[in-house]
């Protein structure tokens, strides 16, 4: 960190510019190593949707995990169960439960994204049981614009300006079977920034940046949110657990984005 601080002082000489990054460099270390993987995130109105996975009710005959709205916005529970699809299971890190993905099921939330952003972020936790060959990848999460997927023993996002000119970002985290693993996607157009945090307490977080694409790509009646499949190409299951999943809308300033987007994702949870 001395190191660290160091260099920002001779890139950037006096002023409050200076000294803010520094503060944020200081936090964003701080929240490395005090983040416990036992804590969840809050709700808050910048969120589209937050789900614990930690419960259950049922619509009719339809499955639903609720979302956490507590800061007062609309609710949009997490349909998991018509007739085969995802199920909740006991044992979560973060305390509760996690929901389960056996390779062969998926889910889906209806009207629960904000399809009008152009500063998008999504995180969520997840352990992979099975990962797919060299070159092929499985869908954790998919939107009308972005994607979160497992390619071979890494993670890629994809953030799509229109189908023809995607943005794509690797994570450099290589990963293991039975491990949880938390991921923060942050797609900033405005800021023409691509970035994707993978990690865990034990093993460390690794930071990727890409270049954004000018515009996320979205269609007026997409607004739903895909688990474990990517809905144009069959066979892309995921055979892993979720966690802690939520989307939100925040615009950073450009020279914070990475401080801002590590911090948000560290930071901003509670203990249950």
């Amino acid at each position: 960190m001395k190191i660290l601080t160091l260099l920002i002082n001779n890139l950037i000489s006096g002023g409050k510019m200076k000294k803010l990054i520094i503060k944020l460099t200081l936090i964003a270390a701080l929240v490395v190593v005090c983040n416990s993987a036992s804590a969840v995130y809050t709700d808050s109105p910048a969120n589209f949707f937050l789900w614990h996975c930690d419960a259950t009710n049922w619509d009719g005959v339809v499955e639903m995990t609720p979302d956490d709205n507590s800061s007062g916005r609309a609710a949009h529970p997490l349909q998991i169960n018509v007739t085969n699809e995802a199920v909740i299971m006991p044992g979560s890190p973060y305390g509760g439960s996690y929901l389960y993905l056996d390779g062969t099921v998926h889910c889906t939330a209806f009207d629960a994204y904000a399809n009008d952003k152009d500063n998008v972020n999504i995180d969520l936790s997840f352990r992979a049981h099975a990962l797919p060959d060299a070159g092929k990848y499985d869908v954790l999460i998919s939107t009308p614009s972005t994607r979160i997927y497992l390619f071979g023993n890494v993670v890629r996002a994809i953030a799509y300006n229109d189908a023809a000119s995607p943005s794509f970002v690797t994570s450099s985290k290589v990963l293991s079977l039975e491990t949880w693993y938390s991921v923060s996607l942050s797609t900033s157009n405005s800021n023409n920034q691509f970035q994707l945090i993978v990690g865990n307490d034990t093993d460390g977080y690794t930071t990727n940046l890409a270049p954004s694409a000018d515009s996320l790509f979205f269609l007026s009646d997409m607004k739903y949110v895909l688990f474990g499949w990517g809905e144009w190409v069959a066979g892309r299951e995921a055979n892993a657990d979720l966690d802690e999943i939520r989307a939100y809308s925040i615009i950073p300033e450009p020279i914070t984005i990475g401080f801002i987007g590590l911090v948000g994702f560290l930071a901003l949870r509670r203990r249950k």
